[in-house]
């Protein structure tokens, strides 16, 4: 199998792995909080990144960075509340969705907080994925001013803030660093948020929270691995995959169909921010969208 092959394979097993990790946390919503499910997420997967990490990976831990760490967890663990609070009373499709947003605020960010000069069609396909985002949420105002579905967009709000800080210290860091470091503030952040809002675990809830740990190790596994293999461009557009796998184990497991409107205002963002990712007159955004698998 050639790289290419290869690629387009993890891409789309990644895709599927954050959706599986979106449907258990939607199912462990029931009875426990965001911050529970949160706080699984990431002290599972750190969990599962301490044996993969060697002597001089402890010693890079060492840095001088702390504050663009700090705003990278808080802004990524923000995101996840955000996320996994939306998924217990909206369905799947529509939180992935609205989180998906994060390529047209990092645009938005590069503009007017880094300066990045943009052309005419940049701007064309941020209008066009916000009126896909409109469609989705329904165009009446009861709907478009709906507190979950902000919050939901919210995610992607502060995923894009996430990745503009990723980036900064993908200049100084490695990859192993940032992501310790985001694992560990995040559990330092869900901890006492989580033992606030504590309910007893069942035995099937424990479960389904290390199940969510694991999808999102695995998924972060996978697609790291893919866009080693593959340009960013090509494995971020397959990436939206996961609105659709997302979608269909709602369907399926929840009896929750996406609506037409949904579903054409899905088209509209995932093809407005694939055309995004693909303009030539922003490389900055293009990079960030390739190092979303740390999130």
């Amino acid at each position: 199998m050639n790289d290419q092959k290869l690629a387009t394979f993890l891409a789309v097993l990644a895709a599927l792995f954050y959706a599986c990790m979106s449907i258990m946390a939607k199912y462990a919503t029931a009875s426990q909080s965001n911050f529970t499910i949160t706080l699984f997420r990431f002290l599972v997967s750190l969990i599962l990144l301490l044996p993969a990490m060697r002597k001089e990976d402890f010693k890079q831990l060492k840095t001088n960075r702390y504050l663009c760490h700090l705003i990278r967890g808080l802004t990524g663990v923000g995101a996840l509340f955000c996320l996994f609070y939306a998924l217990k009373y909206i369905p799947v499709v529509n939180a992935l969705l609205l989180n998906a947003t994060f390529p047209i605020f990092t645009a938005l960010i590069y503009k007017f907080y880094k300066k990045v000069k943009t052309s005419k069609a940049y701007w064309f396909f941020i209008g066009l994925s916000f009126f896909g985002v409109i469609l989705a949420l329904h165009p009446k105002i009861d709907h478009l001013f709906n507190h979950v579905s902000i919050i939901a967009l919210s995610a992607g709000l502060l995923t894009a803030w996430s990745l503009v800080a990723q980036k900064e210290l993908t200049r100084t860091e490695s990859s192993k660093t940032i992501t310790f470091y985001f694992f560990f503030i995040s559990i330092l952040c869900a901890l006492p948020l989580t033992l606030l809002t504590w309910q007893n675990l069942s035995s099937i809830t424990l479960l389904t929270l290390i199940a969510v740990g694991i999808f999102g190790a695995l998924y972060q596994m996978t697609a790291i691995i893919a866009y080693k293999k593959a340009s960013a461009r090509y494995i971020a557009g397959l990436m939206y995959l996961n609105i659709l796998f997302g979608g269909l184990l709602d369907w399926v497991l929840f009896g929750q169909a996406p609506s037409a409107l949904t579903m054409v205002g899905l088209i509209l963002v995932v093809f407005a921010s694939i055309m995004l990712s693909r303009c030539s007159s922003t490389p900055p955004t293009q990079n960030i969208s390739g190092t979303k698998v740390i999130a």
